[in-house]
């Protein structure tokens, strides 16, 4: 495990600090980091801080001291985050944020306006002409390893600068070159990092996302957005204000096998849906000692692999009008659910969700029965083994999926057609063109925050032992 959640998990619901009264957008601290991008934030505030024991005044009439706010932010390290979570986080991510603002707002007739060289046009995307969009990758556990690192360094505009790890030997041999940082808190408000990746454990999620939020970074975060809604929510309102790109890796909407089912059903080869049928098993008896298979906050297999399905099926089908689900810890020593069964309705139709860790056979990934016939798509995506094995986007076999699509229609033959090739790198490919103001966000968090509903509805579901009719967010 990277980082420990219990570290930042204490203060998910702590109300946010107040704004700088008459502070400059988060835009005019744009020139500011171009000015000092090879300084920390601290170090480019204490440049145009006021005197010592000067006092920074906010809205609601509380005042900053800024020699010792700036004092403190540079004692955040990795102990201070873990033994003294409230003081680091809101200084390194927040507080800073607002004390730049008021130095600029306060010292400008010392400094005189940043030039038209420095301020260029900064808006809320970004001129990648002269250089890749620069990312800071948080945490380095089997999400990162397999998935992030070989995604993010396959897509030109996106070059991996940093990594926040506490193994930082492991990513020295894996990424030799890129640097290396214990502390995520230090990573996220990086001034040489335009986009911050999240991949640690999810409680940490809301923390680590709100503070690159506010130090003007665009965020990607590992599915689930965060483990409650409210927090989701809180989140795009903070992306919305700054005016920063927040997306969220739904990477299997680029599998090969749903593309597959998703344009079959698109050409009527089964008529009507009336029952679909998603599954993610694997045969792992063994619980491991990780922080998903532990007690946490959206921890356990539907949190984990149920994402996936959810996003799936409301891309397909939109909203449901009732979600009954039945979770069990099935492995001897499991503390979390190892296995769900989760049903979704929209009208007459049944979408069947399920993932377990104990189907040395597993069943078809797809199965999908309709008015005018019925199809299979047995085999997964490969991509996963294929990143596992060292295949990179780009390799000649890269995304090629050998399992057919079969089929049988209503005049009673049996059909196959060939699996389309998935590219689960084109999710940074796309989020790179939204950054730089060429096409939208592939995974808007409005649709991340849809999915994370109908997972705790199914939570609720399984807990209450009753069908939820579950409430569209927003």
């Amino acid at each position: 495990m990277d980082f420990e959640p219990d570290a930042i998990r204490r203060f998910r619901h702590h109300p946010s600090p107040g704004v700088v009264k008459d502070a400059p957008s988060r835009h005019a601290l744009e020139p500011l980091r171009a000015r000092y991008q090879r300084k920390s934030l601290a170090q480019a505030v204490e440049h145009r801080r006021p005197g010592p024991g000067r006092q920074l005044q906010r809205t609601g009439g509380e005042s900053i001291d800024a020699g010792r706010a700036i004092a403190h932010a540079r004692s955040v390290s990795s102990t201070t985050l873990l033994v003294n979570p409230v003081a680091s986080i809101r200084f390194a991510a927040r507080e800073l944020h607002a004390i730049a603002a008021a130095c600029i707002a306060q010292c400008a007739h010392r400094c005189g306006p940043p030039s038209r060289q420095e301020t260029g046009d900064m808006p809320s995307q970004m001129n990648h002409s002269a250089r890749p969009i620069r990312v800071a990758l948080i945490g380095y556990g089997f999400a990162s390893r397999t998935f992030h690192a070989p995604l993010i360094r396959s897509v030109s505009r996106l070059s991996l600068a940093l990594v926040a790890s506490s193994r930082p030997e492991e990513v020295r041999a894996d990424l030799p070159g890129i640097a290396v940082e214990g502390d995520p808190m230090r990573a996220v408000v990086d001034a040489d990092v335009d986009l911050v990746v999240i991949a640690t454990p999810n409680g940490t999620h809301f923390a680590l996302a709100q503070a690159a939020l506010r130090a003007g970074k665009h965020v990607v975060v590992d599915k689930p957005l965060t483990p409650s809604l409210p927090e989701a929510i809180e989140l795009l309102g903070i992306a919305q204000a700054e005016g920063r790109l927040l997306s969220v890796f739904h990477n299997r909407r680029w599998d090969s096998d749903f593309l597959t089912v998703r344009q079959a059903i698109n050409d009527g080869l089964v008529g009507d849906v009336r029952h679909f049928e998603s599954r993610i098993e694997r045969f792992r008896p063994q619980v491991r000692d990780r922080w998903r298979e532990r007690p946490g906050p959206a921890t356990g297999l539907w949190w984990d692999l149920g994402p996936h399905l959810v996003d799936q099926v409301l891309s397909l089908f939109g909203w449901p009008d009732g979600v009954q689900a039945s979770f069990a810890r099935q492995r001897d020593g499991a503390t979390t659910d190892d296995w769900a069964h989760v049903v979704l309705s929209f009208g007459a139709t049944r979408a069947v969700l399920q993932v377990g860790m104990l189907a040395a056979i597993p069943g078809a990934r797809f199965v999908v029965h309709g008015t005018r016939g019925s199809l299979v798509k047995a085999q997964p995506d490969p991509q996963e083994p294929q990143l596992i094995a060292g295949v990179r986007p780009g390799d000649a076999q890269w995304g090629i999926d050998p399992g057919p699509l079969q089929w049988r229609g209503d005049d009673g033959t049996l059909q196959t057609r060939p699996a389309l090739r998935g590219d689960q790198s084109r999710f940074y490919a796309e989020l790179a063109e939204a950054i730089a103001g060429d096409g939208p966000n592939p995974v808007p968090p409005e649709e991340a925050i849809r999915v994370m509903a109908i997972l705790q509805a199914a939570d609720d579901s399984a807990s209450q032992g009753r069908s939820i009719v579950p409430q569209a967010p927003g």
